[in-house]
């Protein structure tokens, strides 16, 4: 699988010109809003959302209204999907592999966090179809739990586009003419130039952005 997967993403670097884009995003109220899933999910019976599970749920918001973003590349020509099937960058025993979240953009927290849980409780165990590991639209790779601040993620073919997003950390930021300390995270997205512009990278960040640092559950 290993193999399959260097050759896939080296042949994503050859054939699909990546362009990259990243923002820092202020924290505050993304943290606020997790925790009180987890409160919720806690009373509700339903498992507890990590971070990337419910960027995903953001993630999905955001995607509605930027197709190309979603779209994937078929020779000379693009698709456009409706469905927001969401690829979760997940390691298993040293080895990545991409459970995918179907209809996310369709989906409850709940429902996503249950879908997430259940993906990747078969990833560990190997029990997963290849089924549940194809015909992602967008890749979410989050490597914040293993402290890296920032980095560039190949994008996964045929894909467009993949988010990757680093570790939280207090920064200092400008509020209301004074310098404070806010929770600080970096995302990179990486484009396919082929079919996605900087106007609608740029979009899509300003979009994520916004419902990042206005996160509700």
């Amino acid at each position: 699988m290993r193999r399959i997967a260097a050759a896939r993403l080296a042949e994503s670097m050859r054939n699909a010109p990546h362009f990259y884009m990243t923002a820092e995003m202020d924290m505050t109220a993304f943290d606020a809003a997790l925790e009180l899933a987890r409160r919720q999910a806690r009373e509700g019976g339903w498992p507890r959302p990590g971070p990337t599970v419910f960027l995903a749920h953001l993630v999905a918001r955001a995607l509605k209204s930027h197709p190309m973003l979603r779209a994937s590349v078929e020779g000379s020509a693009y698709r456009l999907h409706d469905s927001i099937d969401l690829a979760i960058a997940v390691d298993r025993d040293g080895a990545l592999i991409t459970p995918v979240l179907r209809d996310a953009g369709t989906k409850s927290l709940p429902d996503l966090s249950a879908d997430f849980a259940r993906l990747v409780a078969a990833a560990r165990a190997r029990t997963i179809k290849p089924s549940e590991l194809t015909g992602g639209v967008f890749t979410i790779s989050n490597l914040g739990m293993f402290g890296v601040d920032a980095f560039t993620a190949i994008i996964n073919p045929p894909q467009s586009a993949i988010l990757a997003v680093g570790r939280t950390q207090d920064k200092p930021v400008g509020r209301d003419g004074q310098i404070v300390l806010r929770p600080v995270a970096t995302f990179t997205l990486s484009s396919d130039h082929r079919i996605v512009d900087g106007a609608a990278a740029s979009r899509f960040m300003a979009d994520l952005r916004a419902a990042v640092e206005a996160a509700q559950v």
